[in-house]
């Protein structure tokens, strides 16, 4: 018998599909309505909250990002009658909006305690000093969904974030299946204008090449132990949301690479985490797949060497994307140049 996390996985297995882009575009309800099952992410988010909480009497909590309210119910639920808790829900969508209004006027336990605010959370001012900010802007690759440009503006209004912090993982793997679907997949996600001043050309005729693919992986072979990529801290260690990694994964047997997946996990506050990072997943939960991106061929690794590459989170104008090259033991262009192939748009 399969479990809950099995049953809505299964459709997906080694299936490639464009990650989300919540912040350019509208969710739809299907797509609230899978997240919003899942077992385990609401769970750990409210025993965050509760942790956060602990033996206080009052706290305002921004929930930004609020979707359908899975987030406000987690906090509500976590300050239960110990904690007088207000809750400001921001969130864009009007279609999510109209289910949020509803929920603040007919629930008995949000009647009173949550005000509704249509707006996008990077240009909302509160109304007052805040205690917290909730929110669940993570993708697969902690950072892929914007999380890091969202929470940016929002930090002026407090000093504490759950999620207090996320890390993204990569780990070579073979794969020939994924590779063909994407050499076949051409068209990625808009990519808009390259770089300024950057001669990349155009987009390769295998664009789906340079695209990093949302998948249930299933039939792969991982080749090397995971590696940390790219760290992201809220209140913000750093002031540029760029980053670059280089990564040397030690190959035991000859094998071929055909790319690379990506995981996250994040510690949602105090040592409450959430992962899909095979050493440390959270079992059950199923509201994140890895990220896989191919390379532009495969990559044969002898036995005893390594696969070297690069990473690069770039960001110009309203733009934001990933470059990644292999330079060990073959050399690979960089992927994905200037963003030509595939960005993600603020």
């Amino acid at each position: 018998v399969m479990d809950e996390a099995a049953i809505a996985e299964r459709p997906y297995r080694d299936y490639l599909q464009a990650p989300l882009q919540p912040l350019a575009d509208n969710l739809e309800a299907n797509t609230y309505e899978t997240f919003e099952r899942d077992p385990v992410k609401y769970a750990r988010y409210e025993e965050a909250v509760k942790k956060f909480l602990g033996d206080r009497t009052s706290a305002v909590v921004v929930v930004a990002g609020a979707g359908r309210g899975p987030l406000v119910a987690a906090v509500l639920r976590a300050a239960s009658d110990r904690c007088n808790v207000k809750v400001h829900a921001v969130e864009k969508n009007a279609n999510a909006i109209v289910t949020l209004r509803h929920r603040a006027s007919t629930e008995d336990a949000w009647r009173g305690r949550v005000e509704v605010h249509q707006s996008d959370m990077r240009r909302w001012a509160p109304p007052c000093p805040i205690d917290c900010v909730v929110s669940e802007l993570l993708g697969s690759f902690g950072d892929n969904e914007l999380s890091p440009e969202c929470l940016e503006p929002v930090e002026r209004w407090t000093s504490t974030s759950i999620p207090q912090n996320y890390e993204s993982f990569l780990q070579p793997i073979s794969c020939a299946r994924l590779w063909f679907d994407a050499r076949r997949a051409n068209t990625g996600l808009p990519a808009g204008p390259p770089a300024v001043g950057a001669c990349i050309g155009a987009p390769p005729p295998d664009r789906g090449l340079e695209t990093p693919f949302v998948v249930k992986l299933h039939n792969f072979a991982p080749l090397s132990a995971v590696q940390p990529a790219f760290r992201f801290d809220h209140p913000a260690s750093e002031k540029s949301l760029e980053r670059y990694c280089a990564l040397e994964f030690p190959v035991a047997v000859d094998c071929t690479v055909h790319g690379l997946a990506g995981y996250f996990e994040s510690e949602l506050y105090d040592g409450v985490m959430i992962s899909i990072n095979p050493a440390t997943f959270s079992t059950g939960m199923f509201s994140w797949f890895p990220l896989f991106l191919p390379f532009s061929r495969p990559v044969f690794v002898a036995a005893g060497s390594s696969l070297v590459v690069r990473l690069w989170r770039r960001r110009e104008g309203d733009r934001v994307w990933y470059e990644w090259a292999v330079v060990g033991p073959d050399v690979l262009p960089v992927h994905n140049p200037g963003g030509r192939s595939c960005a993600m748009r603020l």
